[in-house]
């Protein structure tokens, strides 16, 4: 595999991981790095592998060392991961958590706002 190969392979998960999480980034590790937690740990492994393995690729001596059945595995799983990932979905679950908070501290607030006026007579 030569480096251009790497590089066409990298390119693909970093649209994908634009596509998905909606990052922005100039690079490969840029995104990984902000994508964070929102990727599994196997994922972001080796993922920061194929980003090194860039680096390496670019050395022709240094290439050698680059373990390309990993390659070929990390991008087969990135892409088949990323794949799965819906952005509206994601949107959807933070907005109906948000609102769940909300509901809870009203209610905790109320509940605790009608105990005290309860405990004062006033109600």
């Amino acid at each position: 595999m030569t480096p251009s190969e790497i590089e066409d392979k990298a390119e693909e998960i970093f649209d994908a991981l634009g596509r998905s999480f909606r990052l922005r980034g100039s690079s490969l590790s840029a995104r990984v790095r902000k994508a964070g937690r929102l990727l599994p740990r196997h994922l972001r492994r080796d993922l920061k592998y194929m980003c090194d393995a860039q680096e390496l690729a670019a050395n022709p001596r240094l290439a050698k060392l680059v373990d390309m059945k990993r390659i070929e595995r990390t991008h087969r799983n990135a892409l088949r991961w990323l794949a799965d990932v819906d952005p509206g979905a994601r949107a959807r679950d933070l907005l109906w958590e948000s609102a769940w908070r909300i509901g809870l501290v009203i209610l905790v607030v109320g509940g605790g706002l009608i105990t005290v006026l309860a405990w004062r007579g006033l109600i």
